[in-house]
């Protein structure tokens, strides 16, 4: 009787029963990856947005002219809140009413900073006001924000800076004649002056040199903290 058994479960149950081989392996492995990577954002309780590949995420769907339309083309796809990976997961929020959730009624709650390779690169660590969340951070925002309300922020007097500031732009984007330019130099340098009549009393003009290079380093860092 056990021997009957044995050999039906010998025919059922074969002792060498089949292994999968290398390619075998390959293609559930790379099956994984690519699940893995389709429900990323929902695992990690993200908003939606492009799949990310591994190790570069989204980088290399974004281009480097023209990324405006292709945020326009997320937006439209994925709505006003979305999430892009650069390659960590970076959350885009594009929508007014949206922005303005986030950054004013609860500015509080989204106040944190992200570890960036840039500044542990330069400076071994994040400081300041841009990059740190800590309590020095918030002490330091306090001093600030009482400083420049000394300086006239949120008053009558710095209207009329920006005023001055606003009519002198107008008149030199006049003096184009209508020409095509680059609007973003104009407009910096409008709001730079702000800062730099109340810091030090003065304004700078348009076609300062100082200014030039100082515009041009600042959209490099910000190239390299995007692209790390």
């Amino acid at each position: 009787m056990y021997s009957e058994l044995q050999k039906t479960v010998d025919k059922v149950l074969p002792h060498n029963p089949p292994v999968m081989g290398p390619i075998e392996v390959l293609l559930l492995l790379a099956l994984l990856i690519f699940l893995l990577c389709y429900n990323i954002n929902r695992l990690l309780g993200l908003p939606p947005g492009p799949t990310p590949w591994p190790v570069v995420g989204n980088i290399l769907r974004m281009p480097m002219v023209g990324i405006d339309k292709r945020m326009m083309e997320l937006k439209r796809q994925y709505g006003d809140v979305f999430t892009l990976w650069l390659p960590y997961p970076t959350v885009i929020i594009s929508g007014h009413e949206a922005l303005k959730r986030t950054v004013i009624r609860d500015g509080e709650m989204y106040a944190g900073r992200p570890d960036t390779y840039v500044m542990v690169l330069l400076v071994q660590g994040n400081y300041g006001l841009m990059f740190e969340e800590n309590e020095w951070y918030r002490s330091q925002r306090r001093f600030t924000l009482h400083t420049l309300k000394n300086l006239g922020v949120g008053k009558d007097s710095i209207k009329d800076t920006i005023t001055m500031l606003s009519h002198r732009t107008v008149d030199l984007l006049r003096k184009t004649n209508g020409e095509a330019i680059e609007l973003k130099p104009y407009l910096t340098n409008a709001v730079g002056n702000v800062i730099n009549q109340l810091a030090f009393g003065f304004v700078r003009p348009h076609e300062d040199k100082e200014i030039i290079r100082f515009q041009f380093l600042l959209n490099e860092v910000c190239k390299t903290t995007i692209l790390e």
